[in-house]
């Protein structure tokens, strides 16, 4: 008789069940995009394929301004499709990461195409067993794409057993009057059960300080009106700007300080990649806010900030006692999924323990 891996089935019952760091626009494959486009007579803006240096000019007839995507011949859909993903680049990386989410927004912007793209990630995340996802989403404002998600989320949740929530995402580089607007948009939707928390992403070249208010006001927001957000900062992602993580946790501690003599809920914070800049003053903010670290190991070899899975700094997370969990990123634009993600954790020291543990701050965070 064949001997029962007992090892193997106990760590299949503690892998990850969540997903809560991935974009909306970047977690399909991009074969799959691709599918949905040829079968629902997507059409292709000119300009994206004229990015991607495709020749245009053998399907143009008088001046359109997009193509249908069936029509491109194989070489041009293969060129095409590569393009959904991140083609690396050492002098535009970020350029052409961005680019690839441009090329997808299209989609999320077609009414007719929600519900499948939606059933799509799914049924993706449902495949590597993940039951409830956090992504971000800039469109969180947009009245169409609110009563979409209100009207569909249940029935998709229910036909699949994966439940969808969004953080609402703020990119550093806005200026004062888009962060007023879209103040005011988050506030005025932050009643939509699937939107849990705030996002602030964007290239790091842009300092915190440009959000600065923004962060004081939607963390003041979710004490006194709220308490169920969550507010995530990409930081510490590159070397160039090793200091984010710090400015991002003081402006929280100060918030904190000022709370101290009332008893008030402090909402849920989250550090996206913390590579860089975790010194022993940041690791003690970490542990006096709570902080919840986000790994995402595919991206960050893949934009080559770091060279190697060995430079991320886990031992130190797990020597310090912090809290982590594992994400994705963009799954269907850096190619990758949990289990790819969960195994390369592993080469670095994420062992059973580990495992347990984030399995129990999985179970706190489902909203």
């Amino acid at each position: 008789m064949k001997k029962r891996n007992f090892y193997v089935n106990e760590e299949a019952k503690i892998s990850p069940t969540t997903d809560l760091h991935c974009h909306m626009l970047g977690i399909l494959p991009s074969k799959k995009m691709v599918e949905i486009g040829i079968k629902n007579n997507i059409m292709i803006p000119v300009n994206h394929l004229k990015m991607m240096k495709i020749d245009t000019d053998k399907y143009l007839l008088n001046d359109e301004q997009c193509i249908p995507l069936k029509i491109l011949n194989k070489n041009d859909l293969n060129k095409y499709t590569k393009n959904l993903s991140y083609v690396y680049s050492k002098k535009n990386q970020f350029k052409n990461l961005d680019n690839s989410y441009y090329f997808r927004s299209i989609y999320f912007k077609n009414s007719d195409l929600l519900y499948q793209l939606f059933y799509e990630i799914s049924l993706f995340y449902k495949k590597f067993g993940i039951n409830y996802v956090e992504m971000s989403n800039k469109w969180f404002y947009d009245d169409e794409m609110n009563k979409f998600l209100l009207k569909n989320l249940p029935e998709l949740e229910k036909k699949t057993g994966v439940r969808l929530r969004f953080l609402a995402a703020i990119d550093k580089k806005y200026d004062k009057e888009k962060l007023k607007f879209l103040f005011n948009k988050l506030v005025e939707n932050s009643s939509n059960y699937f939107l849990v928390g705030c996002d602030f992403l964007g290239d790091e070249k842009f300092p915190i300080e440009n959000i600065e208010d923004f962060i004081k006001k939607i963390t003041n927001y979710s004490i006194l009106n709220n308490n169920r957000f969550c507010i995530r900062c990409h930081v510490g992602e590159i070397k160039e700007n090793n200091n984010g993580i710090f400015k991002f946790l003081s402006i929280l501690k100060n918030i904190k300080q000022n709370l101290n003599n009332y008893n008030l809920k402090f909402p849920e914070i989250r550090i996206g990649h913390g590579i860089y800049g975790m010194n022993n003053y940041c690791i003690n903010l970490c542990k006096e806010l709570d902080v919840i670290i986000e790994l995402n190991l595919t991206s960050n070899l893949k934009l080559h900030n770091i060279e190697k899975v060995a430079d991320y700094p886990l031992q130190s997370y797990i020597d310090n006692n912090l809290n982590f969990v594992i994400g994705t990123d963009s799954p269907g634009i850096f190619k990758t999924n949990i289990k790819k993600e969960l195994k390369l954790a592993k080469k670095i020291g994420l062992n059973h323990e580990q495992l347990n543990k984030i399995k129990l701050l999985e179970n706190v965070i489902k909203k």
